[in-house]
């Protein structure tokens, strides 16, 4: 992993159990790297992993991803997206079926994957449309720290119970102090073990550092405008389901968010109110 980590880190992620990635996209990578990709052959390939494509069609068919017509096919996905579009989705969706098994999960990873809608819907609401795949994938897999220490380490809900009321923040020092690892630093080493790029593997290890992009490097705006969109679809998801938490996290974060898109506190507020309403739908409010 291209960032600093301690030997007692280091020791703990090799004895950590992390779920590898599907055939399916191994498969996929593959068909990619040759001159001239069948695009059928991909989506064949896809459509016969029943689990992960169901989940594929799910999202593109959601309300936060809002298709003009209902998508009723992994081949119709692919023509419609281009692979290199629908990778991301495919990468979270193999994610999300690897780590979803365990009961006690479950209610997190709701709040996981409606924190990844809502990047979708924060990215095009902004004009982002090149970047809302992607985001998708970085809400996903940025929370994924969360399940990881949990299937690693003994009494790890301790954590998740007091997600209500802590900021993610403030509980990724928390589990430095008590783990020597926090959650940041599992979704960068998952990312980095599926193959993510560096960029991305750096994002999700200095998610909760004020100056992120600065520590990220490199002089692409897409650094920033993803971390801001996370930040902006996060602080919506929590005021539905965890405001007093969410709170402590977007002031801490709130400067470098807006900046990034120029935005007031009304633009947040008419974002926040819209990103709730197209996640939640009439269960809002």
């Amino acid at each position: 992993m291209s960032v600093a980590l301690t030997s007692e880190q280091k020791k703990l992620l090799t004895q950590m159990t992390l779920p590898p990635r599907s055939e399916t996209l191994a498969a996929l990578k593959r068909e990619m790297t040759v001159d001239e990709p069948h695009i059928e052959a991909m989506a064949e390939l896809i459509a016969k992993d029943i689990g992960l494509s169901g989940q594929v069609l799910s999202v593109v068919n959601s309300s936060a991803y809002s298709p003009v017509h209902k998508v009723d096919s992994i081949k119709h996905a692919v023509m419609m997206l281009g692979i290199e579009q629908l990778m991301p989705l495919i990468r979270a969706a193999s994610l999300k079926s690897s780590l979803i098994s365990h009961g006690f999960l479950a209610d997190y990873w709701r709040y996981n994957e409606w924190t990844a809608q809502a990047c979708l819907v924060v990215a095009r609401l902004l004009d982002r449309e090149r970047l809302a795949h992607y985001a998708y994938q970085f809400g996903l897999f940025q929370g994924a720290g969360v399940p990881l220490l949990y299937l690693n380490f003994e009494g790890y809900e301790q954590f998740i119970k007091q997600s209500n009321r802590v900021g993610w923040g403030e509980i990724a020092t928390q589990e430095e102090a008590s783990l020597t690892i926090s959650h940041a630093t599992a979704s960068a080493a998952l990312a980095q073990y599926w193959r993510l790029p560096a960029t991305m593997v750096k994002m999700f290890y200095f998610y909760y550092q004020a100056d992120a992009v600065e520590r990220v490097g490199g002089s692409s705006s897409a650094i920033a405008e993803i971390i801001a969109i996370h930040r902006l679809a996060r602080y919506s998801i929590d005021q539905q389901t965890r405001s007093i938490a969410g709170d402590q996290d977007w002031q801490r974060f709130k400067s470098s968010a807006m900046a990034a898109f120029q935005l007031t506190e009304a633009d947040v507020t008419r974002l926040v109110e819209r990103s709730i309403k197209q996640v939640f739908g009439s269960s809002a409010g």
